[in-house]
């Protein structure tokens, strides 16, 4: 539970970044923080195979999906 609290202010923070003018670094934040969630959580949600954990983890990938692109387009320049 405090896991989920954690990630979702990260990712609030990217948000906000973001919607500020700061895609750059928000989409480094976004990216940082779904690599991180799936790093400690992707393993046991398919272990488990449970809706709700798989879920999340499919959503992360798409969040990573979704800005990882930019953020590794700013890391390579």
């Amino acid at each position: 539970m405090f896991q989920l609290t954690g990630f979702t202010a990260a990712f609030g923070i990217a948000g906000y970044a973001i919607q500020q003018g700061d895609s750059d670094n928000g989409a480094g934040i976004a990216t940082a923080w779904s690599l991180t969630y799936l790093f400690l959580n992707g393993r046991q949600a398919l272990r488990t195979m449970r809706p709700a954990p798989l879920l999340l983890v499919g959503l992360t990938l798409g969040n990573l999906a979704a800005y990882g692109g930019r953020a590794l387009d700013q890391w390579v320049d």
